[in-house]
């Protein structure tokens, strides 16, 4: 199938792409907006900065849901945060739970930019579209899944984005749990059909000479976005539209 990834490579690059505020962002990040309620929080934020450096790497993010839950990607992260769970607003403090609570204070908070301060670690977020509350993805089903699905991008863990117009590269999810793809290459595959199955967590397994594992990231009625799996980590990053 696919080379595997080390997770201590994912964290070794974590460590190296961490940020700082960028000086030269607008002047929404320059002041302050009145934060009342978790629904202001809700959607992608894109890390910016640790405190030391800076990236624009849109790999690296934290989704907060309206229904309570977080996730963060990549997984391995040297920011001690889990990579999942739940999370709440206490006055101007952000806490993610996961078995144990890291608490995060707000030091600064505007429509695109969010700052956390915890102990010595201060990570700048940005949000470059600000979702409905009704769109964030909480809990998919199968029945969400169901029909036929083209790629239009595709990125590999510290790669460049590719983007595809080829009708071929499709997959199509059937009712009896089947699915179907056009080309191997989609999956890098041995073969362009074979099982799938969800399971808990937004995750399917598709199965046809070997077993894969994907994190569903976003999805909606048209557009999917799918984060295969390896190690526990999300390494690649499928974006899908429906055509039927």
């Amino acid at each position: 199938m696919r080379k595997n990834i080390s997770k201590s490579f994912a964290i070794i690059m974590a460590l190296v792409i961490n940020v700082s505020l960028i000086a030269c962002s607008s002047s929404d990040n320059d002041s302050s907006d009145s934060l009342t309620s978790a629904a202001q929080l809700v959607g992608k934020w894109y890390l910016r900065s640790d405190g030391t450096n800076q990236t624009t790497d849109q790999r690296h993010y934290m989704l907060l849901n309206a229904d309570g839950t977080y996730s963060v990607y990549p997984t391995s992260n040297p920011y001690g945060i889990k990579d999942r769970g739940t999370w709440k607003l206490e006055g101007m403090t952000i806490v993610l739970n996961n078995n144990s609570a890291n608490a995060f204070s707000v030091t600064n908070y505007t429509l695109n930019w969010l700052t956390l301060q915890s102990g010595s670690v201060t990570l700048t977020f940005e949000r470059t579209e600000v979702p409905a509350a009704a769109t964030i993805l909480s809990n998919a089903t199968a029945r969400q899944l169901i029909g036929k699905w083209v790629l239009t991008t595709q990125t590999f863990l510290y790669e460049d984005t590719r983007t595809f117009d080829d009708p071929r590269m499709y997959i199509t999810f059937n009712e009896d749990g089947t699915f179907t793809t056009g080309n191997r290459r989609l999956f890098e595959a041995e073969k362009t059909s074979g099982k799938w199955a969800m399971k808990d967590n937004n995750t399917i397994i598709f199965n046809n000479k070997d077993s894969d594992t994907y994190k569903i990231l976003e999805l909606s009625a048209t557009s999917l976005q799918l984060g295969w799996i390896e190690e526990g980590d999300v390494i690649e990053w499928s974006t899908f539209r429906k055509v039927q």
